[in-house]
């Protein structure tokens, strides 16, 4: 293996119940053939308080992950996200 694509999505709120709401919505982002080879899920409370739940994402194929960041269901996802509000991603 010559690279390796490593992204962490996350969300983030003060409530630990909607922080766990935004990555059940997530999920299936990762669906599909240029999904990653590797999803970890992970959480935690940070320094201010905030409940924090992140998605750690591996692709052993940087091309693949290119082709899922640029799909109509990711681009889609991601500008359908709120601006602003209890849950932040």
């Amino acid at each position: 293996m010559e690279s390796i694509v490593f992204a962490q999505y996350a969300c983030q709120s003060m409530s630990a119940e909607q922080a766990a709401h935004g990555p059940a919505a997530l999920a299936a982002w990762f669906a599909g053939p240029d999904g990653p080879d590797v999803l970890d899920r992970g959480s935690f409370v940070d320094t201010a308080g905030a409940h924090n739940v992140v998605w750690l994402a591996y692709w052993f194929d940087p091309q693949g992950h290119d082709r899922w960041q640029r799909s109509g269901l990711v681009r889609t996802a991601w500008a359908q996200l709120p601006a602003e509000g209890p849950v932040g991603h």
